[in-house]
């Protein structure tokens, strides 16, 4: 993955590259090999192994909406939809923080 540009989505939770979309229920070593997060063309976006573990279900599941997140705020700020300022503010900043460089 560059350092300058994210994955496309959608991520996905799989065991494998190539293989079967996942739900979240990793328990320990030897449950799956490797639990990842993929993008769509099987690249290694995120994951671990037996010796580190997501830090739950929640995690994998904001990190794996993660750029459906980041082009729905860009949608919004993009389409001159007139928000309060400390909403639009806290939305350039997560935009701002998602792709900074």
């Amino acid at each position: 993955m560059s350092d300058t540009k994210h994955t496309p989505g959608p991520w996905t939770f799989r065991a494998e590259p190539d293989g079967p979309e996942v739900p979240f229920d990793y328990t320990g070593p030897g449950f799956y090999d490797n639990p990842t997060l993929y993008g769509p063309s099987g690249e290694h976006v995120v994951g671990c192994d037996e010796y580190y573990v997501f830090g739950g279900p929640a995690d994998a599941r904001l990190l794996a909406a993660a750029p459906d997140l980041l082009a729905a705020l860009q949608m919004i700020c993009d389409s001159g939809v007139n928000l309060a300022e400390p909403i639009e503010r806290a939305m350039l900043d997560a935009i701002a923080k998602a792709v900074q460089s």
